[in-house]
């Protein structure tokens, strides 16, 4: 007797047993088909979300040119970005400068409210702290004025 395998793939139908046994596949055919149906939906949504798009597209503003220069041209203008980006991070740098000081000023205070350090390492923190922050905030000055 034979035995049968009882597993069937997943998701399809089983084909009549002549079919089978000639080797005759209706999906053979129904694939170009369905691959011209797919890439002409794909074709209608795509037009379809484009002139939906054009309406948007009539309302936007014009691009703003960087605040230092860029007026005559696209290398002027990157030119102008650039200045301003390297200026924006002088700025990030003192900030952190500044966030680096606060955290040193208060771990030390903390130490001395514990009694492991004295209040003469405190103030000296302080001061070296707010001459170091001056002093970065200076010199992003001087070198935003040479960029400019």
């Amino acid at each position: 007797m034979k035995v049968k395998n009882k597993t069937k793939p997943p998701f399809r139908r089983r084909a009549s047993r002549c079919l089978q046994r000639t080797g005759y596949h209706f999906s053979r055919h129904l694939q170009p088909a369905r691959q011209r149906w797919h890439r002409a939906r794909q074709a209608a949504l795509s037009l379809s979300l484009g002139v939906m798009a054009a309406p948007a597209m009539a309302g936007l503003p014009s691009v703003e040119p960087p605040s230092s220069g860029g007026g005559g041209g696209l290398m002027d203008t990157i030119k102008g970005y650039l200045q301003d980006g390297i200026i924006l991070g002088g700025l990030v740098v003192a900030a952190i400068a500044f966030i680096v000081v606060a955290n040193s000023a208060i771990a030390t205070f903390h130490e001395v409210r514990e009694g492991k350090a004295g209040w003469m390492k405190f103030g000296s923190i302080v001061v070296v702290g707010v001459i170091l922050v001056v002093a970065v905030i200076w010199l992003i000055g001087k070198s935003a004025e040479i960029l400019v």
